[in-house]
């Protein structure tokens, strides 16, 4: 090898360092975003998680009342054999309990529709961490390889320069 043949060599040693920085630079970016897509999608989690405990706090209030319901309706009913003139104050009680009823079964059907939405997202963002989880240690590993290419590197320009000191040493006794 002579002097250009190592010169070149190294600077194809230079540039290829430079080139396996970049792309670690580029591998960390990734793996930021990566961690900010987990912390949204944890945030969205929580918001899910909070707004179904408002709606089993909402459905105890309505069982609760509606069980509140049942108990007068039944004392209505039991004084509808003495008291006749009772009789529409009784009418409109058992309509709000349909109502309520109602409105406790559609509050079921809510609840139920966050409990799967809720089940869809915790499984989504179970595997966005694994595949988040398994990209990390896939960007660790490309890291490491990149780290020891560039190691690699580093030694052979390192080679390569004490072969120029010598191939210049030797150029100089020729010369004398």
């Amino acid at each position: 090898m002579d002097l250009e043949d190592n010169e070149t060599a190294m600077n194809s040693f230079d540039s290829q360092v430079e080139e396996l920085k970049g792309t670690i630079e580029l591998l960390e970016a990734q793996l930021a975003q990566n961690q900010t897509q987990m912390s949204e999608m944890e945030a969205k989690l929580e918001d899910s998680k909070a707004q179904v405990s408002v709606l089993e706090t909402r459905l105890d209030e309505v069982q609760s009342q509606n069980s509140m319901l049942e108990t007068q309706y039944v004392t209505a009913r039991d004084e509808l054999m003495e008291r006749s003139c009772e009789i529409t104050r009784l009418e409109e009680d058992a309509v709000r309990r349909s109502q309520l009823e109602e409105s406790v079964a559609t509050l079921e059907s809510k609840l139920s529709q966050t409990t799967e939405e809720n089940l869809k997202l915790e499984t989504t963002l179970r595997q966005i961490i694994e595949d988040r989880d398994n990209h990390l240690k896939q960007l660790v590993q490309e890291k490491n390889n990149f780290e020891t290419t560039l190691k690699q590197l580093a030694d052979d320009k390192e080679q390569a320069e004490t072969k120029m000191i010598q191939v210049t040493a030797q150029k100089k006794q020729l010369e004398t």
